[in-house]
């Protein structure tokens, strides 16, 4: 069985390749960390599906069950050609299709679990985390949101 974790992450992948983003395959949804500095992607534009290295725990009102929240992070990652301008509304749509997509089931109510991850009962969608450019590849422009799934293990 593969760790909440991890699960969370596959979800979170086939929520969004299920999404019709105009010009991003769907092969290019993937699971990875962001580039780093000297790093060249294959492929642009793309999906990067982040663990954010952050869980916090604490014990719920049950015996013996902790709640858990874990942190993901979305980010579209485009070429950068130093024109952002020209493609604010295309990032801007996938954006907010990004944003509908975690938020709402496909009968367009608001989602408060996973498909395979039974122990999430809530997520909540942070602002965009403030990108450390210095770790970070020049060669992209990205658009990110912070996720925080809260499960009861």
């Amino acid at each position: 069985m593969a760790s909440i974790g991890y699960a969370i992450l596959t979800d979170i992948q086939a929520i969004l390749q299920a999404v019709a983003y105009v010009g991003i395959n769907t092969e290019e949804i993937k699971i990875r960390e962001l580039p780093a500095v000297n790093e060249t992607l294959d492929h642009v534009p793309c999906v990067c599906i982040c663990p954010y290295h952050k869980i916090d725990s604490a014990p719920m009102g049950m015996e013996g069950s902790a709640g858990r929240t874990y942190a993901v992070e979305v980010c579209l990652i485009d070429g950068s050609d130093g024109d952002y301008a020209t493609d604010q509304e295309k990032r801007q749509t996938w954006h907010e299709q990004t944003l509908n997509a975690i938020d709402k089931m496909p009968d367009g109510q608001f989602r408060a679990e996973l498909p395979n991850v039974p122990s999430v009962w809530h997520l909540e969608i942070q602002e965009a985390p403030t990108f450390d450019r210095s770790k970070l590849s020049k060669l992209y422009s990205y658009q990110s949101v912070v996720v925080n799934f809260l499960s009861s293990e």
